[in-house]
């Protein structure tokens, strides 16, 4: 997978940037209340959500990764236990999204999560990318040419900070070779491993293995127990959902211990546009609780997590733009009542107006 660590052995929103990113990042902290052991159903996805779509053509950057789109992916061990990589499109159909679920070569429980996405101002595939193993979390850049693809990425773990490669070569419709290397000193780099990816039908949808029954949050989202099972609505002050409803809905992974968030915009006839997908980790390099969001319209936020008090949180972000760099600030606080209340500011313009999220 594109962004795996190591295991031993082996349509837009017609408003103002400023309204956008407010009633968006209102949408993120809320939905840190919805964390719960038994995930809510995802909301319907439209159907260009699931295959390309003339209304949202494929970015050039991504043309030649869709094919991974169909089916899921399986990749078995010399040892026989296998993983299985499942993508599909993230939101506005501006990057791809891999789970993986499965056994590692010594037969321990796997899951990781990968994005590839386009930078909106470099216009390049960039990666990110969580691992159960050793805290893993990588970050990189990944390129596609004609049958071939490849890539670096810095790859930070408990105690380790690595500078690996990958390399994939398509064979065939339903199969690809994966080559993963590492930089072992300036200027070298070695091969690891390789493995055979052979597409499947889709799977059917996975069943808790009985390690996720049992897991719990870690203790660094302690400080927001609170909030965990309750689910959060946000109204739209300045009639920009035109009839829409917005949902927030996020999961805790197990394994990973992060949390993931989807937010989508929901019609009246019940189809869903996502319009946030974004997690929330902890960086063994940084030590610190960090934040990786995706914008339908192609803008990417990344920034730290910081809990200031009980039921109290900020977000210190960078939102990347096709023109600049906008600096945001949130703050959550958590009232008695069942409300939250949210503000916004950064970038030297008018903040918003306060946010009021109710419980529902």
């Amino acid at each position: 997978m594109l962004s795996r660590p190591l295991a031993p052995g082996a349509p837009r929103m017609a408003r103002s940037s400023v309204t956008r990113a407010a009633f968006l990042l209102a949408l993120l902290v809320a939905s840190l209340a919805s964390a719960c052991a038994e995930p809510p159903a995802p909301a319907p996805v439209r159907a260009s959500e699931a295959a390309p779509s003339a209304a949202l053509p494929v970015p050039a950057p991504l043309a030649g990764f869709e094919r991974l789109l169909t089916g899921a992916w399986r990749q078995t061990a010399a040892s026989g236990t296998s993983m299985l990589h499942t993508w599909r499109w993230g939101p506005g159909q501006r990057s791809l999204r891999a789970a993986t679920t499965g056994e590692s070569a010594s037969g321990a429980p796997w899951r990781a999560l990968t994005y590839l996405y386009v930078h909106p101002r470099e216009g390049d595939v960039r990666t990110f990318g969580l691992s159960c193993y050793a805290g893993g979390v990588s970050e990189g850049r990944f390129e596609i040419a004609g049958d071939e693809a490849a890539g670096r990425f810095e790859l930070f773990q408990q105690g380790q900070h690595r500078r690996m490669e990958l390399r994939w070569l398509f064979t065939g419709r339903d199969h690809y070779r994966e080559t993963l290397l590492e930089e072992t000193s300036p200027g070298r780099v070695e091969e690891l491993t390789s493995w055979d990816h052979l597409r499947e039908a889709a799977p059917s949808p996975q069943i808790a293995s009985a390690e996720d029954l049992v897991a719990q949050p870690s203790a660094r989202w302690s400080a927001i127990r609170a909030w965990i099972g309750k689910s959060w609505g946000v109204e739209s002050r300045d009639g920009s959902l035109e009839g829409s409803r917005a949902e927030a809905k996020l999961r805790w992974i197990p394994q990973i211990d992060a949390l993931e968030l989807q937010v989508a915009r929901v019609a009246p006839d019940g189809t869903a546009e996502r319009l946030w997908e974004v997690v929330l980790y902890h960086h063994p390099g940084l030590e610190a609780l960090r934040c990786f969001a995706l914008f339908a319209s192609g803008e990417v936020a990344t920034g730290e997590v910081r809990v200031l008090e009980e039921n109290e949180v900020e977000l210190e972000l960078e939102e990347e733009t096709s023109a600049r760099t906008i600096a945001r600030r949130v703050r959550i606080l958590g009232e008695q009542g069942g409300e939250l209340h949210l503000s916004l500011s950064g970038a030297g313009e008018e903040p918003p107006p306060p946010y009021t999220l109710r419980e529902q």
